[in-house]
């Protein structure tokens, strides 16, 4: 019953999205100024902007889930990023928006909302693939593609890196590649995106929220000391475990070797095998 009630919803969602859009009027582009968190998947971001939107009180949507069921090739064009915004415009009228699917077109979201706050969270890219492996259930050694058992869904496009154009030959190299990409876009656009690193934030969750808040001149309105730890995302099997236990050392190798000048440039150092210290 309720694999059918799941179809069902499926199948009604579009009706769904397409009244709700013309229920709500057209947003001004030009003087909304939402706070926009993004960055790669599995870097902290859900639990950054569920705190942040907790702090003050805002109005937030976090995952736009139209917009991942549909997965559209997402443009890096103004153009073509304001008649989506307009098109999701019930989900995305609100003060915050979380989404790391639009990461890919920054570029255009700065210029599509000039007065938007964003915000860009990092997290080390050995972690970061880990985290993303883990949440998936795949093996932390190169492998190609047609092994992995990928089912198609909007996991399988992260993987391989297609709203990118990453081309690959093995799931390590391509999330290695999308890090770099990520990382890229944020070093582009450093004077006016926030950033924020996993790792800063793990150490001091409420130090890094009250100061992101104060950049984006946001008024504390609640006290988030009570969903500092609140998992906002299901944690991974191997989240405790060591990645030099995780990975092989080739894996290792190849997420170094392409991350290294991002790396330094966000400080990040080296993850190093244990076996050759």
């Amino acid at each position: 019953m309720s694999a059918l009630r799941e179809k069902l919803v499926d199948a009604i969602r579009p009706l769904l999205v397409a009244g709700a859009r013309w229920g709500t009027p057209r947003l001004n582009l030009r003087d909304i100024d939402p706070v926009l968190v993004l960055g790669n998947q599995k870097t902290g971001s859900t639990a950054i902007a569920e705190l942040l939107a907790q702090y003050g009180d805002l109005w937030a949507t976090t995952d736009l889930h139209p917009l991942q069921s549909s997965a559209p090739q997402i443009e890096n064009d103004p153009a073509f990023v304001a008649r989506l915004i307009q098109r999701l415009r019930y989900y995305l009228r609100g003060d915050l928006i979380k989404e790391n699917e639009l990461t890919v077109a920054t570029d255009a979201l700065l210029e599509a909302l000039p007065r938007a706050r964003p915000v860009f969270v990092v997290r080390h890219p050995v972690q970061n693939v880990r985290s993303i492996l883990d949440r998936l259930s795949l093996p932390g050694q190169p492998l190609p593609f047609e092994r992995l058992g990928l089912s198609g869904n909007g996991w399988e496009r992260i993987v391989r890196g297609h709203d990118y154009g990453i081309e690959a030959e093995n799931h390590i190299t391509s999330l290695a590649v999308r890090w770099c990409r990520t990382a890229k876009i944020y070093l582009r656009h450093s004077e006016r995106l926030h950033l924020v690193r996993y790792e800063d934030f793990v150490s001091d969750k409420l130090g890094t929220i009250s100061s992101l808040a104060n950049q984006l001149g946001i008024q504390q309105k609640k006290d988030i000391r009570p969903f500092l730890d609140v998992p906002f995302q299901p944690r991974g099997d191997n989240r405790a475990t060591p990645p030099q236990t995780f990975f092989s050392e080739q894996a290792l190798d190849i997420i170094h070797n392409r991350c290294r000048r991002e790396m330094d440039a966000l400080d990040y150092e080296p993850i190093l095998d244990s076996s050759a210290e």
